[in-house]
């Protein structure tokens, strides 16, 4: 079974590299990487408890120490460049990100996957030992293990990173130990549960209900103490410990404390950023419980949060699977034993906060999962035995069991060999990028779908839409945009009659363009009509005509449609053409707030603010371009030049200390422009600074 499961993790782990398509994941890995480059243990994010987010920066630390040691990275500077070459800039204030799809560091995504593959495996051989010691028979262990391994929710989130799989594997790994205190009673196990339980808290909120089964229990212990309950299960007599509920009340004192000091450890700016901690927590409890706000107003289109997870058993289970869990469940309500009793206290606690959440992705249910195999397990068993019974001894002994985990199984491997081929081809969103990049000119304005398209926001200005058809194609072209990049979300709204007019514009926009690039869903159409201000700037160009080119961006730029990054840059060069270099400073500065990732907006800055001599300025602007792309060979060539201009200032003022320091980061600069860029001819700032140096005695 482990076997089977890992080929099922860790075959295709790589997926669509450097391509992320899972929001979660990109989410993970930048708030991991913020806190290496910005050398702090606050991630101003608690959407997420922290626990995985740690992990994940710890693990990304050791790989990047160990390509300094071996020389792959350079010195610190180039190994946290490299981490952070395909990340956003954090928040400010902090607080949840969505950039997706989007491209990663494949090594980075790679380990944040093996993780999640390891925690798969690790919560089968877990619910495997659960099994064999509730039901004291190897059957139902080995059908809820083997449940786990080929389920075709547990195999895909065990190749994401995402905070679900690690945080199941804690969650079972909590219920065991909650059976060993069962079993032996020591103080020492309800420790080692509470802070199991703690743990999985510190990687996803919700998975820390676990514990409660910690408080069951003692309930359970103590009724067993003052004889109005079962006792056979536990291994020492009552007579031998304490009579009433002091002393299970003392080991869940001891389970409590063990749960909130782990959680402190995983998350522990709970405690030293409670603002920032209440503000995100508190975000994730409304977005739980209302629709997720970008379908604004699709609230008809979305089921029931109890149908949704039906929906998510039907898929993986089937109709007879779902027949075997319930059944499975009054098996167990009427064993009468604590074992059992706790996986079903397991599978309630943490089902029912779920049945209210209105947002609910399938992944919410995996720190449940093992608790609802194990469950189905024994329905399938006990269904085996009484089929026998009714059948004779005539029938082989595991017959029945067989027919009935194939007649359960097969829906979900049905749906998992679906998976499996979708996973193995390649993602149409990644064509599509590929198709807008190669053929829409550099400063389009490009209406997106949401999970659609992610064209690189640095060459384009990318506005995204729910769905295409809230505007009609009229209001498109008046905003000058050609084209339209949907995911083919329409699906959702199809029939719904408030959103009639949503579709009937669609269907215009249909009508009205020529659907360029298509496969699947997803769709790139390219509107007929002629964005006239845009033709009307460059037929002034090309004739020469720079004053009137001017004079329509000028209008444009102060019209609510035409406020753009790409209007304000197309001014900006206009304006620095004609000698305005004030205006063109104004122009880019604009273009920069309207856009803050755009690095071009920040180059421009850094190129006039040295042309005037301001070198603080230049490299302000400068530094935050870095922080866009660390890795560009270009922003770290004028960089060097800046440094080393202002070092030449400080030499001829006398200033030889402040001149060693500037002349030092243009070298650094410099060898970072050799390194992202070797063959490149700006590489020859290298000789500049070097030669620099040795006029001013700095290198001898």
């Amino acid at each position: 079974m482990l076997a089977v499961a890992a080929a099922l993790r860790f075959w295709r782990i790589a997926g669509d590299l450097p391509y992320v398509f899972h929001f979660d994941e990109p989410t993970l890995v930048n708030n991991a990487i913020w806190l290496i480059q910005h050398r702090s243990l606050n991630p101003h994010f608690f959407n997420y408890p922290t626990g995985l987010i740690y992990v994940l920066a710890a693990l990304y630390g050791i790989v990047a120490l160990g390509g300094m040691i071996l020389g792959r990275l350079g010195d610190a500077q180039a190994a946290v460049a490299w981490l952070a070459s395909h990340t956003y800039p954090q928040p400010p204030e902090g607080g949840v990100i969505y950039f997706y799809p989007t491209i990663g560091v494949p090594a980075l995504y790679l380990i944040g996957r093996s993780l999640s593959a390891v925690a798969g495996l690790a919560a089968i051989v877990l619910t495997y030992e659960i099994g064999r010691r509730v039901t004291k028979g190897l059957a139902p262990a080995r059908i809820a293990a083997l449940a786990m391994a080929i389920s075709p929710l547990a195999v895909e989130h065990s190749r994401l990173i995402t905070t679900d799989m690690p945080a199941a594997a804690l969650a079972t790994g909590c219920m065991l130990a909650i059976l060993s205190a069962w079993e032996h009673g020591t103080a020492r196990r309800w420790i080692t549960a509470g802070a199991l339980g703690g743990l999985a808290a510190g990687v996803k909120y919700n998975a820390g209900l676990v514990v409660l089964v910690v408080a069951v229990l003692a309930v359970w212990m103590g009724r067993a103490r003052i004889g109005r309950g079962p006792e056979s299960d536990v291994e020492h007599k009552p007579a031998e410990k304490p009579s009433g509920m002091a002393e299970p009340l003392r080991l869940l004192a001891y389970a409590a404390v063990a749960s909130i000091i782990a959680f402190l450890i995983t998350t522990p700016f709970s405690v030293f950023d409670p603002a920032t901690f209440a503000r995100d927590l508190g975000y994730e409890m409304h977005r739980v419980g209302s629709i997720t706000a970008s379908f604004k107003g699709a609230e008809a289109v979305q089921a029931a949060p109890a149908e949704k997870v039906v929906w998510v058993f039907l898929y993986n289970l089937g109709f007879l699977g779902l027949l075997a869990m319930v059944w499975g469940g009054v098996v167990t309500a009427r064993m009468r034993r604590f074992p059992m009793a706790a996986i079903l206290a397991w599978a309630v606690i943490l089902l029912l906060p779920i049945l209210r959440w209105k947002s609910l992705y399938p992944r919410y249910l995996l720190p449940v999962w093992p608790a609802v195999m194990l469950i189905v397990s024994v329905g399938i068993v006990d269904g085996a035995a009484r089929i026998r019974r009714l059948a004779g001894k005539r029938v082989p002994a595991l017959a029945p069991m067989a027919l009935l985990c194939i007649a359960v199984f097969s829906p979900g491997v049905f749906h998992l060999a679906q998976l499996e081929s979708k996973w193995t081809g390649h993602d149409p969103r990644a064509a599509m990028t590929t198709w807008l990049e190669q053929n829409v000119p550099d400063g389009e304005l490009i209406i997106c779908e949401p999970v659609g398209a992610f064209p690189d926001p640095h060459r384009y200005s990318i506005k995204t839409v729910d769905f295409l058809g809230l505007s009609a194609p009229e209001s498109y072209s008046a905003a000058g945009v050609h084209y339209l990049a949907g995911s083919g979300r329409e699906r959702l709204i199809e029939g719904k009659e408030q959103f009639r007019n949503v579709l009937s514009n669609l269907d215009k926009i249909r009508a009205s363009s020529d659907r360029v690039w298509s496969e699947g869903h997803y769709a790139i159409y390219r509107l007929r009509f002629a964005p006239n201000w845009q033709d009307t700037v460059r037929i002034a160009i090309q004739g020469g005509d720079e004053t009137r080119a001017r004079a329509i961006l000028e209008k444009k730029v102060k019209e609510s449609d035409g406020s753009t990054p790409f209007a304000w840059k197309k001014l900006a060069e206009l304006r620095g053409e004609m000698a305005d270099t004030a205006g063109a400073v104004a122009a880019w500065h604009e273009a920069a707030r309207l856009d803050t990732t755009d690095v071009e907006a920040y180059l421009a800055l850094g190129n006039l603010m040295t042309t005037a001599g301001n070198w603080d300025a230049a490299q302000r602007n400068l530094e935050h371009a870095l922080r866009i792309s660390p890795r560009d060979p270009l922003i770290h060539h004028n960089m060097a030049v800046v440094l080393l201009s202002r070092a030449r200032d400080r030499v001829r003022r006398g200033d030889h200390d402040g001149a060693r320091v500037d002349w030092d980061g243009a070298r650094t600069q410099a060898g970072l422009c050799a390194k992202f860029a070797p063959d490149d001819p700006m590489t020859d700032v290298i000789g500049q600074v070097e030669r620099m140096g040795k006029r001013w005695g700095f290198i001898r």
